[in-house]
């Protein structure tokens, strides 16, 4: 645990690590976790302060330079350069994701969040509403970005809309209907289809909660339509939120879609969603944990029913690419 100099929370959206304020009595209050929002009003509260004490989960130079090279990327207009700057970013981040220790998913997480921003009212009404899908959005669209870039895309307004999306795909359960029970229907449900309808029921969920939890892609995929569909150059990525609990078999939720009705771009967020769970306890061990333990966790699970394989397969390409020189000569 370190202070942090004056002003130094200044320049950080996201908590890169617990942040605690030490009392005069010697004990110690935790204002912000790792990887929770620091909005304008929190900063213009706390910024100025000088016994505040920081326990740091995220590697802040790393994350710095892998922001800068993910910026060049984008920016270069040369195509040579552009070719050159695009492999030093994917050998760098391919790195840090077969690493256990060079690149944790909330470093990953606050690349994207600087590189790909998105509206802070709707991030800030996660976090201030419901916790967990703040939490779950910060891990979920990070990862999204990364499967993206793994399957081929390279456009950066297409990464940029992947990333709101993926934000968004919890936005139906921004209700005051939502609860734990829902949280835990969601997670059952990724295990097996139909299981959380079942759970809900066997815990005598109230009528609501069951409503929320059965319409939340709906409602979430007609509000973002509402709100955001204007603004995107894509928008058939929308079709993302209404499609993230759809199946390979076709037995999945609203629609019954089979592989073959989805596509490709709504499968790697399928899978980004599917590899964040909804309790709380292991979502904070995942800010701190490693792309690698987590993807290798994973894949331990039964994964047969998910309209995934092909985006696994593409993945376990790219993360073994090395760098190329003959191309980025």
């Amino acid at each position: 645990m370190r202070q942090l100099a004056a002003g130094e929370l200044a320049a950080w959206p996201i908590a890169p690590g617990d942040i605690y304020w030490r009392k005069a009595d010697g004990k110690k209050l935790r204002l912000r976790r790792a990887g929770d929002l620091l909005d304008a009003a929190w900063l213009a509260k706390f910024a100025p302060r000088e016994d505040l004490w920081l326990e740091p989960v995220a590697k802040v130079e790393a994350v710095n330079v892998l922001a800068l090279k993910l910026k060049a990327w984008c920016e270069a207009t040369d195509p040579k350069l552009f070719i050159k700057a695009r492999e030093d970013f994917a050998e760098s981040l391919r790195r840090g994701l077969r690493s256990t220790t060079e690149l944790s998913l909330l470093d990953w997480a606050l690349v994207c969040h600087r590189s790909f921003k998105f509206d802070e009212q709707v991030v800030r009404e996660f976090q201030e509403k419901h916790i967990v899908l703040y939490r779950r959005g910060l891990l979920v669209s990070g990862l999204a970005v990364a499967f993206s870039l793994a399957c081929g895309y390279e456009d950066v307004a297409f990464l940029r809309e992947i990333y709101r999306t993926a934000w968004l795909l919890d936005l139906g359960l921004v209700d005051k209907r939502f609860s734990y029970w829902v949280a835990l229907a969601c997670q059952h449900e990724k295990a097996n289809p139909g299981a959380g309808d079942a759970f809900l029921k066997e815990k005598s969920a109230s009528r609501d909660e069951l409503d929320l939890f059965l319409t939340h892609p709906e409602l979430g995929h007609q509000r973002a339509t509402t709100e955001f569909g204007a603004d995107y150059s894509f928008p058939e990525l929308l079709g993302c939120i209404l499609n993230h609990h759809e199946k390979a078999d076709g037995s999945g939720f609203p629609q019954g879609l089979s592989l073959s009705g989805l596509a490709d771009w709504q499968t790697l967020v399928i899978l980004a969603d599917h590899m964040v769970d909804y309790r709380e306890e292991i979502l904070e061990r995942n800010l701190a944990e490693s792309f690698a333990h987590l993807w290798a966790a994973y894949l331990r699970q039964p994964l047969a029913n998910l309209p995934v394989s092909d985006v696994i397969a593409k993945l376990k390409v790219w993360l073994n690419n090395t760098y190329n020189e003959e191309e980025a000569a």
